[in-house]
């Protein structure tokens, strides 16, 4: 998959995060949106990639009693999807400006090739 667009579709769930955290506990919204988040990372990095691995983890209500615990449970998960996005986002953004370096130098070396090439005639 190319990785501008993923990083356009990453970014765009990232920022509906905010929005997220206003819903309660128990609704569809966050499945769905996880579940795109997972299909764009595990297409574009594989399911056993570190980014995969950091992204992916479970909802634990174990420790949270009240209704009041398990929203802050909630949030705080949250809290680490959208920290872990971030990271894989800002991993993105660097081999995308890497390559399109490597592709500019690439381009400028052709053009240099060919002017000592036309000096030398």
């Amino acid at each position: 998959m190319n990785k501008k667009i993923v990083l356009a579709k990453l970014t765009t769930l990232l920022d509906d995060i905010p929005r997220l955290k206003t819903l309660p506990l128990k609704n569809q919204e966050y499945n769905i949106w996880d579940q795109k988040v997972r299909e764009n990372i595990k297409n574009t990095f594989g399911n056993a990639s570190p980014e995969y691995i950091r992204y992916k983890g479970d909802f634990n209500l174990k420790y949270a009693h009240t209704d009041e615990e398990k929203n802050q449970a909630y949030i705080d998960f949250l809290n680490q999807r959208e920290t872990a996005l971030k990271s894989i986002i800002e991993e993105l953004k660097k081999s995308t400006f890497q390559k399109i370096w490597n592709e500019f130098k690439d381009f400028i070396a052709s053009i240099i090739a060919k002017i000592i090439t036309e000096r030398t005639k």
